[in-house]
């Protein structure tokens, strides 16, 4: 009799953590718009910095520790980088410099209602790995397009702060539009001086229970 009520007992407790583990995690996937700026500290005075869109793209895992708070992972491809424009009379140049990175963003997020329309705040930390960097140059008319992969750190961290609306289609699957502001905090360059990233991006998802 005791070899069976335990044997019911851990089957229950195992069935119970699944169902819990299940109604906790959510997956999705998002995609859209990186508008990316670089900020540097040897910058000529001449120089004019602007933002360069690239594009950004991966999948979104949620585990919800109760009904207004959870943990997000992002793993994802983004473009990075920035445009730097020059005018010296005689010299003209407009480069686009674009960092293809692998990321792994991770956040805390607030839901701020339970309802259908859910707004929601998010921050945390997202560390990159780099993959390439090409820069593609207009140089008095002249275009060209150069690989400085070499010339920058493999690592990139960030910090990160953003907002958005959780819209529930169904009561397992859910439409995200969402705004990220990402902060660069290391130093990407292996040159003198310093480079960090900066970037808005603006995303679409959806995002499904499991």
């Amino acid at each position: 009799m005791y070899l069976k009520s335990k044997i019911i007992f851990v089957t229950f407790f195992f069935a119970s953590s699944t169902n819990i583990l299940q109604a906790q995690l959510s997956t999705g996937a998002q995609g859209g718009l990186n508008s990316a700026l670089l900020v540097l500290s040897n910058k000529a005075p001449e120089a004019v910095l602007s933002y360069n869109n690239g594009f950004v793209l991966g999948t979104i895992i949620n585990y919800k520790l109760n009904d207004y708070l959870s943990i997000q992972f992002e793993p994802r491809f983004i473009q990075k980088g920035g445009r730097t424009r020059l005018d010296l009379g005689n010299i003209k140049t407009d480069s686009k410099l674009f960092y293809n990175y692998l990321e792994i963003p991770i956040y805390v997020v607030t839901e701020l209602t339970e309802s259908r329309l859910e707004p929601f705040v998010l921050g945390g930390l997202n560390i990159g790995y780099l993959l390439k960097v090409k820069a593609e140059s207009i140089f008095n008319g002249k275009e060209e397009t150069f690989d400085l992969t070499d010339d920058f750190k493999k690592m990139d961290i960030a910090l990160e702060v953003g907002a958005g609306l959780k819209y529930k289609i169904d009561p397992s699957a859910s439409l995200l539009i969402n705004v990220r502001y990402s902060y660069g905090i290391y130093n990407i360059s292996k040159t003198e001086g310093s480079v960090n990233t900066r970037g808005i991006q603006f995303l679409l998802g959806m995002l499904f229970d499991l």
